[in-house]
């Protein structure tokens, strides 16, 4: 007997399930979204090297922190254990790159800061990208601010 195309009541009789007569029908479709990558943690034994963010493939990937002692902090998106994405990298000397990020570097609009001067503006492969020039002030977009030349 093959069935055409028919309802049959749930065994409760609040929903109904819809048959197909297709021989080949397709498997069912979720319809939920798929789960979010696995949060998780790695430090390394002497405690000097720590992660805590999503996972996918056994590779950072997703929002994360990872810290490395004396070094610097990096809060934001990562791409197959690359800083990927919108982020934020306090370096262990006291200077700040809050901003875009493509394959591990500076790249797209972010914020430079360093002791003597701040930068707002372009970055191109871990570069400033742009019309800069020295001026004192607040910061501006496309502009350093402080005292120290551009070079």
């Amino acid at each position: 007997m093959e069935l055409r195309h028919s309802s049959i009541p749930s065994l409760q009789g609040r929903e109904s399930i819809v048959v197909s007569s297709s021989r080949f029908a397709e498997p069912a479709r979720p319809t939920h979204s798929p789960p979010p990558p696995p949060q998780g943690k790695y430090a390394s034994a002497d405690g000097g090297t720590e992660y805590v963010g999503r996972w996918k493939n056994e590779l950072r990937d997703g929002h994360g922190t990872f810290h490395q002692t004396g070094l610097y902090k990096y809060m934001g998106e990562w791409k197959e254990d690359m800083r990927h994405g919108r982020g934020k990298c306090v370096y262990g000397v006291g200077l700040e790159y809050d901003g875009e990020w493509q394959n591990d570097v500076h790249h797209g609009f972010g914020k430079w800061t360093t002791h003597e001067e701040k930068y707002e503006g372009a970055f191109l492969d871990n570069a400033r990208h742009g019309q800069v020039c020295p001026c004192a002030g607040t910061t501006t977009r496309g502009r350093v601010v402080g005292t120290s030349p551009v070079s």
